[in-house]
C-alpha cells in the first residue's frame, strides 16, 4: 500500500501557539467572577495535547511542536512520528519550512516498528531552518508522502532513519541514526 501526498499541507505554527500562551497566562475565569467549565478529559497525558497534528494516514501519525527561540534566538520544529499499525512501516516525505521571503526543506525517510514512536533531536527530527534574525517559521508542510508496509524478511535498512538536507542552513541530524 503506497500513499503519496503531492501537495503541500500548510500548518500555521506561530499564531495558534502564541494565542494559546497568552490565554494560559491571563487571569483565570474564577478571578474574573465567571463560572468555570467542568474539568477536561484526563484520560490522556497532558503532553499529548501539546502536539499539533499534521496528518494521520495508513497507520502513520505525524505531529509537531513549535519552539519559538529554541536556541534563545531561532525558531525550531520537532516532529513526532508514530506507527499505529500492526506492521512495520517505511516512510518518506519532504518537510517544507516557509518564512516570509524564504523556503527550505529536508527529506525524511525511515522505518518504524508497530507501536514505535520517534521524536526529537536524537532521532534526527528537530530543525531550526532559518538562521537570519528577520526570518521566523510561518508555515510547515509535507510533500511527497510515501508510506509502505514492510514485509517480513525484507532487507530494507531497518533500524535507520536518514535525513538529507535539501538546502543550506537547515540544522538537524543529517546522518544515519540507529534505532535503539
Amino acid at each position: 500500500m503506497r500513499d503519496t501526498c503531492p501537495s503541500l499541507l500548510n500548518c500555521c505554527v506561530g499564531g495558534i501557539l502564541i494565542g494559546g500562551l497568552i490565554l494560559a497566562l491571563g487571569p483565570s475565569q474564577e478571578s474574573l467572577g465567571q463560572p468555570t467549565s467542568p474539568p477536561s478529559d484526563s484520560s490522556e497525558a497532558w503532553h499529548e495535547d501539546a502536539w499539533a497534528p499534521i496528518l494521520e494516514r495508513d497507520g502513520l501519525q505525524i505531529s509537531y511542536l513549535y519552539y519559538p527561540e529554541a536556541d534563545n534566538e531561532h525558531d525550531g520544529i520537532v516532529l513526532r512520528l508514530v506507527n499505529t499499525s500492526e506492521t512495520p512501516l517505511r516512510y518518506a516525505f519532504t518537510l517544507v519550512f516557509r518564512a516570509p521571503g524564504a523556503e527550505t526543506d529536508v527529506s525524511v525517510r525511515g522505518r518504524l516498528e508497530p507501536g514505535e514512536m520517534r521524536t526529537g533531536d536524537d532521532a534526527g527530527l528537530f530543525w531550526m531552518p532559518f538562521q537570519k534574525p528577520d526570518r521566523n517559521i510561518g508555515e510547515i508542510g509535507l510533500r511527497g508522502l510515501e508510506i509502505d508496509p514492510v514485509r517480513s524478511g525484507s532487507s530494507d535498512g531497518s533500524g535507520e532513519c536518514l535525513l538529507e538536507t535539501a538546502a543550506r542552513g537547515v540544522r538537524g541530524q543529517n546522518r544515519l541514526s540507529p534505532v535503539p
